[in-house]
Parts: C-alpha cells; sequence; structure tokens
C-alpha cells in the first residue's frame, strides 16, 4: 500500500492552461475571477461530529438482503482512489447537484500520483491529525459538491460474517491460521454503484477566496462514516459484498468551534 504521507500541492498558475468556466452552462453563480488554493483531508467520523456533519445520501437496504456488521469485526476496508473533483455552484444542476448540463464542470484536484491506496478503517480520529487527500487552485467562488472516483474497493473480515444468508469467510480453511501475519485471509470485493463513472458524492458548502501568501488554503473536511456505511451491507449473488462507504463533510469554519472544544483536528 501506498504511504498516505500528504503529497505538497502542486500549484499550478493561471496563465498556464486553468480555464475560467464561467457562462460554460447557464448561471454558475458561484464562480467568480481569480483562484485560490484548497485541499481536501480525511478522517473517521466520531459520534460529536456526526451530530452536525451534513450526511451524504444513503439508499437503506432491504431488511431482506441485508444485514448490519459489527465494525469491530471488520479487519480492513481499502479503497484505490483514482480522482477527486468539487463541483461550483450551478443552478442548472438541479436536485442532482451537478448532474446534466454542469457536469462539464467539475473540477479535478491533484492525488499527488495517479492512483492511491486507502484503507478506511485505518484512518486517524478527530483527535489526530487528518489524512491530506488532494490539493488544488481552483477558481474563486462556491463549491457545492465533492465526489471521489474509486476503481477497486476490498473488505476482509476478523471472523466469519452472516448477511442474509449468505457467509463470508475471514480466513481460508485449508490454510493453516497465523494470527501474526493474516496470510490466509480472504479477500471480498466490494461494489459500489457508480464510484469509478460518477464518484462517491457528497455535499459541502465551500467558499474559495483568492490566494493570499501565507494563508491557508480552504479545506474540505472529509469524514468517513464507519458506522453508516456498515449499517447495510448487502450479499450480491456474485459473492460481492455491497458497503458503499458513506462519507459526511463538516461544515464551513465548523473546525474553529471544536478547536475550543477539544473535538476537532
Amino acid at each position: 500500500m501506498n504511504s498516505m504521507t500528504f503529497r505538497k500541492i502542486k500549484m499550478v498558475a493561471a496563465a498556464v492552461g486553468l480555464v475560467t468556466i464561467a457562462g460554460a452552462c447557464g448561471e454558475v453563480a458561484g464562480v467568480d475571477d481569480g483562484f485560490g488554493e484548497v485541499q481536501v483531508t480525511l478522517q473517521e467520523a466520531t459520534a460529536e461530529a456526526l451530530f452536525s456533519v451534513v450526511a451524504a445520501d444513503f439508499a437503506s437496504a432491504p431488511e431482506a438482503t441485508a444485514g448490519r456488521v459489527d465494525r469491530g469485526l471488520v479487519r480492513s476496508l481499502e479503497v484505490t482512489v483514482d480522482g477527486i473533483q468539487i463541483l461550483p455552484y450551478c443552478e442548472d444542476a438541479g436536485e442532482q447537484n451537478g448532474d446534466g448540463q454542469c457536469e462539464d464542470l467539475w473540477e479535478t484536484l491533484d492525488l499527488g500520483d495517479e492512483t492511491f491506496d486507502l484503507d478506511l478503517l485505518a484512518l486517524p480520529s478527530e483527535d489526530a491529525d487528518a489524512v491530506p487527500l488532494a490539493a488544488g487552485v481552483v477558481p474563486v467562488g462556491e463549491y457545492h459538491k465533492i465526489r471521489l472516483f474509486v476503481t477497486r474497493a476490498e473488505v476482509t473480515f476478523f471472523e466469519d460474517i452472516n448477511v442474509g444468508h449468505s457467509t463470508f469467510l475471514a480466513f481460508d480453511a485449508d490454510e493453516n491460521f497465523d494470527p501474526d501475519t493474516f496470510d490466509n485471509e480472504i479477500i471480498h470485493p466490494v461494489e459500489i454503484s457508480s464510484a469509478q463513472n460518477t464518484g462517491i458524492k457528497a455535499d459541502i458548502d465551500l467558499v474559495v477566496e483568492a490566494a493570499a501568501e501565507g494563508e491557508d488554503p480552504a479545506e474540505v473536511g472529509l469524514l468517513f462514516d464507519a458506522d453508516a456505511t456498515f449499517r447495510n451491507v448487502i450479499a450480491t449473488g456474485n459473492g460481492r459484498v455491497k458497503m458503499p462507504p458513506v462519507l459526511k463533510v463538516r461544515p464551513m469554519h465548523q473546525d474553529q468551534n471544536q478547536n475550543q472544544n477539544q473535538i476537532g483536528g
């Protein structure tokens, strides 16, 4: 697995190719002249943080095909991220916040590498520094949506898991079990609908201002909600698991308030 050490922001001057997107489709009310810096970070959510964040959409699965999985029984939930984008406010986006006529307005951020691997169960909690995921220079304005593109998702368990009428084994019974290395663990593919095509989306309330020397970039603080992710796990007919990672986002300026209460990271 690649290191999650933060790759420095790769500054891109406006003169070498950033395209002004105002007017590209209908009214793009969120975009203005100038450019600013933004970075995206990720942590595992705590109960305190989830009380006041904006939840990503999550469709509950039918009771007959779904089951709740205890987070403590899940050893790893690894994903390969190959793109992160943010969307400025666009009046034509409608309820889908980015579908249709505004789809060409997404701003792509720099991952540092073409892709990187991430274990969502090895993220720092909110009493530690967040993992920086991506950064970039984007047009000044309001951004209302973020999406992550995932090309691979896999889950492993500490013990066998029953979901409906399906059993997902933790280890290969034909091999000797080594509790220190987990060499005989069974890796189960995870299906995430549209993760590679339209991405895993979450609503944000981000204002990017013109970059000034010495100022920190605008930050999108993503929170991985393990409890919601494992609340409705679906067993598919082809032996796969459906447990789309649920991402939530800190509201604007929440970090400042949390620092006073010693909750935020």
